[in-house]
């Protein structure tokens, strides 16, 4: 652990993220003074939709593989695809039948007929990002992807720490990767901010709240990023007796959610089982 989580190893949230393989982090957020409103009367177990945006680079190189007829928007377009379509996610086969019948390449549409011709359950489909690099360039239509592209929606978390009059808001989100092994959009983002970066979010309450009575001990089961909720109950001023129980299946991941979980604990109890499975291997941690 010692070794994992030294500073001078893993310096930035991509240095972690990479050397765990798949990562779960906690990202602490500042709400803006003019907005601090928004979180008055937010509980721990409410939760917050965040909206994220393609990385610069993968804007960058799908920018330059569209078929753009007036250059003279090129910022408007860069925008727009930064803010508007997931140029991660992967595109159905509508999309792509779609995109076969507006390019004017040849060659593409052989390529895209064989891409739906093969398709399958257990196959995932190529991305925007992907097919730009998989197609001759000038395959796609810019127009193409503002009707046909997959729209950013926004990703939903649990608050995992509130602090109103701080203005302060922590989520805890789990790198996720496609069966291709590309991570996905906002996985990428949100590794991607820097100290003072500016993201969009929405608030928004729940009937998942500790209960009223302080006598009422808790029994807290959860997986992987699910811990999030219960660290808002723990690091709240609640004097409730916690037990939490975490199981994981991941293989080095799990480590990162032990030192989430082994953080101070104010007026709470926590006791922790933690179940790795690896190699048909099972141990068993407590603290």
């Amino acid at each position: 652990l010692d070794a994992i989580f030294d500073e001078k190893i893993c310096d930035t949230w991509q240095g972690h993220s990479s050397r765990l393989v798949r990562s779960t982090d906690l990202f602490t957020f500042e709400v803006a003074p003019a907005f601090s409103d928004s979180i008055t009367n937010l509980s721990p177990g409410d939760d917050v939709a965040l909206y994220p945006s393609n990385v610069d680079d993968t804007v960058n190189i799908v920018l330059n593989m569209l078929i753009v007829q007036d250059y003279s928007l090129l910022d408007a377009l860069r925008s727009r695809l930064k803010n508007d379509v997931d140029l991660a996610k992967p595109l159905s086969l509508e999309q792509l039948t779609t995109l076969y019948d507006m390019t004017p390449n040849e060659q593409a549409k052989v390529v895209l007929n064989m891409i739906v011709q093969n398709a399958s359950t257990d196959q995932v489909n190529p991305s925007i990002e992907r097919l730009v690099l998989i197609l001759p360039p000038c395959s796609v239509p810019v127009e193409w992807v503002w009707e046909n592209g997959p729209p950013m929606d926004p990703r939903f978390y649990s608050i995992a720490d509130i602090s109103p009059t701080g203005r302060i808001v922590s989520i805890i989100q789990a790198v996720y990767t496609f069966k291709t092994g590309q991570a996905g959009t906002t996985s990428r983002w949100i590794r991607s901010l820097n100290t003072g970066d500016i993201a969009r979010a929405m608030f928004s309450k729940t009937d998942f709240h500790l209960p009223e009575s302080d006598d009422s001990p808790l029994l807290l089961i959860a997986t992987g990023s699910g811990i999030a909720p219960f660290r808002s109950f723990w690091t709240s001023k609640a004097k409730i007796p916690c037990t939490c129980s975490l199981a994981a299946e991941i293989k080095v991941s799990c480590l990162s959610q032990v030192k989430l979980l082994s953080e101070k604990i104010r007026g709470a109890f926590i006791l922790l089982w933690l179940i790795v499975v690896m190699q048909k291997r099972v141990c068993m941690w407590k603290s």
